[in-house]
């Protein structure tokens, strides 16, 4: 009897526990088919994080000094004097002094990411992500957005030139448009057509990355030595050193003695000999009057001595000749006469050298001149000024229909971007300069309130 009862109960087991082994497979078949896609959804979810995106770019961009690429997303365009290659050097020259950070900052209520990058204490760019989900559990694709960058061109330089040469920044030559400041002397008004007098231009090109290549040509095409001047901040050169000359100091002697002797109606004066008799110095020598002088006996010339001179050309130069005339009078009396005067020299037909201008004013004088640029909608003006008498006739301003001219202003702008207004002339063109101040070359533009 108790052998009958024990079959049945083991049966019994086997069926229980296959069934329940049999559910337990199931159930772990379903939650492995239910935790696959989700694992999947959540990698997707960690991978749409910002922080990622934001990893991403800034190691593509920064870190990797991906600087062409940052270049263009930027908009970024090239100067006539730069292009990617040098904003490529400027960035490899600042990440090698400091450390680049990327932090979040706000971007408003657009639901964008918006990150901004450091290097050291610096901001030197932003950049947003888009493409966020509605909702926290949405899977968002963010895509970089805007790229800015707040790195103006700051750098500049200037360099002198005189006639005859080209300034070459970047292997780009300069022409008259960036000449800022010049100094020139009044001998232009005694030369003869085709000969320049004294001038010495600066010129300047601004909104560089860095340093540029300079260089400066004469008309030959051959370079100009150069060197920076540190206090100055220019590169200068060396300018010509004139050698006056024994045939120079003869001609110029012989011709101030000429005209003397011929003030006094001394005989064999030969002032047609060293003066061009077709030149406005020697018609107005004949046409005024001779000194007045008493019956003398003779008459002797004090040594002669020369100062400013200048050589324009080999055909050309002038020189300051001084000399005193000294008349013996019949009363045993002597009269001087002195002269101080500036002549111009040329060669004639014959290769000889004959005076053209005779003045007594000072022609190597320098006079320096900057250039002042009043820019508005319609155009510009430029006026050259004296720096240290500057008076000039400032223009007026164009009408703006609800607004109030203000003045003229320059517009400076510092590393972050701030932007500064100085007013320089005020609306009745006045000028507004500090005591002891110099004028300096700028540009300026209206202000309206």
């Amino acid at each position: 009897m108790d052998r009958r009862q024990r079959k049945p109960r083991k049966t019994g087991s086997v069926v229980f526990y296959s069934i329940y082994v049999t559910f337990i497979l199931i159930f772990f078949m379903v939650l492995s088919a239910l935790i696959t896609p989700l694992r999947d959804w959540l990698v997707r979810y960690e991978a749409s994080q910002p922080n990622h995106k934001r990893d991403e770019v800034f190691a593509q961009l920064f870190e990797s000094g991906d600087w062409d690429n940052l270049y263009a997303l930027a908009g970024l365009e090239n100067t006539a004097f730069e292009e990617e290659t040098a904003f490529a050097a400027y960035m490899d020259a600042l990440v090698a002094s400091d450390k680049l950070t990327c932090l979040e900052t706000s971007a408003g209520l657009s639901g964008d990411k918006k990150f901004i990058v450091k290097a050291g204490e610096k901001k030197i760019a932003t950049f947003l992500l888009t493409g966020g989900g509605e909702t926290d559990l949405e899977i968002a694709q963010w895509e970089l957005g805007e790229v800015e960058l707040f790195l103006p061109r700051q750098a500049s330089v200037m360099v002198q030139r005189l006639p005859g040469q080209t300034v070459y920044i970047n292997g780009v030559a300069l022409d008259d448009s960036y000449t800022i400041s010049r100094t020139t002397t009044p001998a232009d008004s005694y030369l003869p057509a085709g000969e320049q007098g004294f001038l010495l231009e600066l010129q300047q090109v601004t909104g560089l990355w860095q340093t540029p290549k300079v260089e400066v040509k004469d008309a030959a095409g051959n370079p100009v030595s150069l060197f920076f001047d540190e206090e100055l901040g220019i590169y200068i050169q060396s300018l010509p050193v004139h050698q006056l000359t024994e045939e120079h100091k003869s001609v110029a002697e012989q011709t101030a003695r000429a005209y003397c002797k011929y003030m006094i109606n001394a005989s064999g004066h030969e002032l047609w000999r060293w003066f061009d008799e077709d030149s406005k110095a020697y018609q107005e020598i004949i046409r005024f009057e001779q000194w007045t002088v008493q019956s003398y006996q003779s008459y002797t010339f004090s040594e002669t001595a020369f100062e400013d001179f200048y050589q324009y050309s080999d055909d050309c130069f002038s020189v300051a000749v001084d000399l005193t005339l000294n008349v013996l009078r019949n009363n045993g009396t002597t009269k001087p006469y002195h002269l101080h005067s500036t002549l111009v020299f040329t060669k004639n037909e014959y290769g000889k050298f004959h005076a053209v201008a005779m003045t007594n004013l000072d022609i190597q004088e320098k006079k320096e001149q900057v250039r002042l640029v009043f820019r508005q909608e319609t155009g510009e003006k430029t006026l050259w000024v004296d720096p240290r008498d500057p008076k000039c006739d400032v223009p007026a301003a164009e009408a703006v229909e609800g607004k109030t001219f203000k003045g003229w202003v320059t517009e400076t702008k510092n590393e972050a971007g701030k932007v500064t207004l100085t007013v320089v002339f005020d609306e009745q063109g006045q000028l507004l300069l500090d005591e002891g101040a110099t004028l300096q070359p700028m540009v300026l533009t209206p202000l309206y309130e």
